[in-house]
């Protein structure tokens, strides 16, 4: 599972997240595998991590 971050991601959060550059990932600190995806040219996706059964 990817590593929390301190952002609770709300809709204001995420509307002015903004990448340096280059694709950043913005993991939310409550929910374990979910963020948003920040691309350079503002495009964002928001990601779902999980693990399958063993």
């Amino acid at each position: 599972m990817p590593k929390r971050s301190t952002l609770r991601l709300t809709k204001r959060i995420v509307d002015r997240l903004t990448a340096d550059g280059k694709d950043t990932i913005f993991w939310d600190r409550d929910t374990a595998g979910f963020g948003v995806r920040v691309h350079a040219t503002g495009r964002k996706l928001y990601i779902v991590q999980s693990r399958g059964p063993a």
